[in-house]
């Protein structure tokens, strides 16, 4: 192997006899990539959990409340996994390249707190040059408005509109029909709709709240202003986007039932999508592997099936 990913507690590979040490002193080229919470040194090395316990660690999760919120907003999302990953790859990639370079690899370490607090280089440095001044936010944004959520027909839908630019403002006022609250003149700049941004706020949410979420996501992007709706899982079974992709595959699953799955993540040019179809049984291939693949007789097969070392579907 070039390299060897790491995603165990601290200590695990080490323990299992398969540590960096180890498959160095087997092969020197090798490089390893681990990525724990919090790194494997230090007094907190032994915290275990997913990328999002280190949200509060960093900070994130203070700054994705809502203002004057006592109960963090958080998020469901898995956020830093992706991003740590994508490091512990340039990571890799770098080390490979040293590796033929110098024919030594290394050990590369992501602590995933630490690609948290990278995030917020900028907003720490505020902070410290004017202090009190990072505080939650929310939805909304310090330097543009409007931007969030907007409650839409039925029960808990809502679409998301985020204007960047004065020329966004301008078509978004124009689709909304002009409405007299909407063109006060401060608003043509982002300070002005910052300064006030409670009113347009209500004006907006007055707005969109009688329409389809879809309908003012397609209505504000015709003319070039960003939005979208919020989906629910549900919801993407019927996406219009995912179907005409072909993005959802529907399967059947032998004691299950009817299932829809997701589609590959990315495709090229060059190469067949991959597999999607009902998972095996449990043991479904035992026989094809140990005949084919191990050369076991079918009696010894069955001997083994008895004693419940190999497994097979009743």
């Amino acid at each position: 192997a070039d390299v060897v990913i790491v995603n165990s507690q601290k200590g695990v590979m080490d323990a299992m006899g398969v540590g960096y040490e180890a498959l160095h002193a087997c092969n020197p080229r090798v490089v390893m990539v681990s990525s724990q919470l919090l790194g494997s040194r230090g007094p907190a090395s032994d915290w275990m959990g997913y990328g999002p316990s280190t949200r509060p660690i960093g900070g994130l999760s203070y700054l994705w409340s809502h203002p004057g919120s006592d109960v963090p907003a958080e998020s469901s999302s898995i956020h830093p996994d992706h991003l740590a990953g994508r490091v512990g790859a340039v990571g890799a990639l770098a080390a490979l390249v040293g590796s033929e370079r110098t024919g030594v690899g290394c050990h590369v370490e992501v602590a995933q707190v630490e690609v948290v607090v990278g995030l917020l280089g900028d907003l720490f440095a505020q902070e410290d040059l004017r202090p009190g001044t990072v505080v939650p936010i929310g939805n909304t944004s310090a330097v543009a408005a409007p931007r969030g959520p907007y409650p839409c027909q039925g029960e808990e839908q809502y679409g998301a509109v985020d204007v960047q630019t004065d020329a966004q403002w301008s078509a978004l006022v124009e689709v909304m029909g002009s409405p007299e609250w909407a063109t006060e003149p401060a608003y043509k700049s982002a300070e002005g709709r910052v300064a006030a941004r409670a009113v347009i706020d209500g004006g907006l949410a007055a707005w969109t709240a009688p329409q389809e979420a879809r309908a003012v996501m397609e209505r504000c992007q015709a003319r070039g202003v960003p939005a979208g709706v919020m989906h629910y899982p549900l919801t993407h079974l019927e996406d219009p986007h995912l179907k005409a992709r072909g993005f959802l595959r529907p399967i059947e699953q032998p004691m299950v039932g009817s299932l829809t799955l997701e589609g590959p993540a990315f495709h090229t040019s060059r190469s067949a999508g991959p597999r999607i179809e009902a998972s095996p049984r449990l043991g479904e291939h035992t026989r094809e592997v140990c005949t084919g693949l191990l050369g076991i007789r079918s009696d010894e097969i069955d001997a083994l099936v008895a004693k419940g070392v190999l497994e097979e579907p009743s």
